[in-house]
């Protein structure tokens, strides 16, 4: 991709990233090869390490890769990622969604993403490798293979040792990627209805819960109440990628007015409306030295910006009352700091009580919130309270 990528756009705007996920002693050299086509194309090239734990799998690979892609991306004033996908990882893809009773955004498979507000692009999902590899014996230009596609450990090694067989029987990659971008489409109309849905009737509240009328919620298909699920677990719990399944059960447990959890999240009746929090369990702690950033439950951005360390905890352990207008179930769950074990304060994003803590820590959510959701942060303290 980045061949065509240099041949396209020119090379004076594009920079080629490669990530070493630490798993395999090989790789460093696959990085230095990618280093010598860099240098090659006259294009700027950056690496990351990983230290994933041995055994992790492609899942949180493919987290900790993106999250390193969009640091070298910040660093080095990228716009955009695009990744070398390709058409059989889009079949592969959708057949091992279907084995996971994907909806019809699960199966429409792969497709131009974002990560933290960065583009990510894939424009060869049309083009099958073979082409690809074929353009690159023709420049006499290298490449190479990661073991681990071979390793039938992994589920899209075994699907894709399927393929010919399942192209034999008629059932090519090109035909479940046709079927796939046909679902896009339908999944790009129902995502315009629920956008509209979601815009109409979810509220945020300090960037810790959301609320929304439950007789209203009740009257939308299950499609949309069950995406409006879906985005609420991964604002409020820090969720990734929320299973259907979990989402289809909260549904049904909210339909009846009864009090659910899952996806990291709580959900209960609040009056007329339905409430949705972070679930007060396994939320553990960060600690950051002075200067140092960090991700405090997968739901806050942090910084230490004291002269101090500083530890990150759920405000359970400061012993504050709870606002007037607070569920108690956010105040639990959202983020203090502390300093040499002592409780300063509890940074309520999108509230201002108390003074801006501009010399302690900034904190900020991981995930784009709506309109409303967002602000400076703020502190709640025993001091700011009394006032």
């Amino acid at each position: 991709m980045a061949v065509l990528a240099a041949d396209a756009v020119g090379r004076d705007r594009l920079a080629i990233f490669s990530i070493d996920h630490g798993l395999r002693a090989a790789a460093a050299e696959e990085v230095a090869l990618v280093r010598k086509l860099a240098g090659d194309l006259g294009v700027p090239f950056a690496a990351g390490t990983l230290g994933l734990p041995a055994g992790a799998s492609q899942d949180t690979a493919r987290q900790a890769r993106y999250a390193a892609l969009h640091e070298l991306a910040q660093s080095h004033g990228v716009n955009a990622l695009a990744t070398a996908h390709t058409l059989e990882d889009q079949a592969e893809t959708v057949l091992m969604r279907l084995g996971k009773k994907s909806s019809v955004a699960g199966l429409s498979g792969i497709g131009d993403a974002s990560f933290r507000g960065l583009p990510i692009l894939r424009p060869l999902l049309g083009v099958a490798r073979e082409p690809l590899r074929a353009c690159l014996r023709a420049r006499g230009i290298a490449w190479c293979d990661d073991p681990s596609n071979e390793d039938d450990a992994y589920q899209r090694i075994a699907v894709r040792k399927l393929m010919p067989a399942l192209a034999a029987a008629g059932i090519t990659a090109e035909a479940i990627a046709g079927s796939a971008a046909r679902l896009r489409d339908a999944h790009d109309a129902l995502s315009s209805v629920f956008e509209a849905r979601w815009a109409d009737l979810v509220r945020p509240h300090h960037s810790l819960w959301l609320s929304w009328n439950a007789a209203r919620y009740r009257e939308e298909p299950r499609e949309i109440r069950c995406r409006i699920l879906e985005r609420a677990s991964r604002l409020v719990g820090g969720a990734d990628r929320p299973r259907r399944s979990v989402m289809e059960g909260m549904d049904h447990a909210l339909f009846a007015g009864e009090p659910t959890t899952g996806a990291r999240c709580l959900a209960r009746l609040m009056g007329a409306d339905i409430a949705m929090f972070r679930e007060a369990r396994a939320i553990t702690p960060i600690s950051l030295a002075p200067g140092e950033a960090g991700i405090f439950d997968a739901r806050f951005a942090c910084r230490a910006i004291a002269d101090v360390p500083i530890t990150i905890a759920p405000a359970d352990s400061l012993g504050l009352d709870c606002p007037p207008g607070l569920p108690a179930e956010a105040m639990r769950t959202a983020p203090a700091v502390l300093i040499g074990g002592q409780a300063e304060g509890c940074l309520m994003v999108g509230e201002p009580w108390g003074p801006a803590a501009s010399n302690i820590a900034e904190m900020a959510p991981l995930h784009e919130w709506p309109a409303g959701g967002l602000s400076e942060g703020r502190w709640l303290t025993q001091e700011s309270r009394a006032r």
